[in-house]
């Protein structure tokens, strides 16, 4: 029985490691953050490749405003194939 556990153990372990591999692989960036400021503005927008929300934060002119917005599988899409390609 002992053997069968370690033999099993070790198939399941090198599973598990080629999974997360290929995950990694596929995912370039964690978050991308893209924040602009001139003398009239202020602000950033974040964006992460795990969520659907796109988060903006402006700074300039006061008072300091958040926003989000939901995206479509599309635009989420879209969105993560330029920042791919700058990337």
């Amino acid at each position: 029985m002992k053997p069968l556990f370690i033999i099993l153990f070790t198939i399941s372990l090198f599973i598990s490691c080629k999974n997360k591999s290929v995950k990694n692989e596929e995912r370039i960036y964690d978050y991308f953050v893209f924040s602009s400021v001139e003398e009239s503005y202020d602000y950033s927008v974040k964006f992460s490749q795990s969520s659907d929300t796109l988060y903006m934060q402006k700074r300039f002119p006061y008072p300091e405003e958040f926003f989000y917005s939901l995206l479509s599988k599309s635009d989420k899409d879209t969105l993560d194939q330029v920042i791919k390609k700058i990337h």
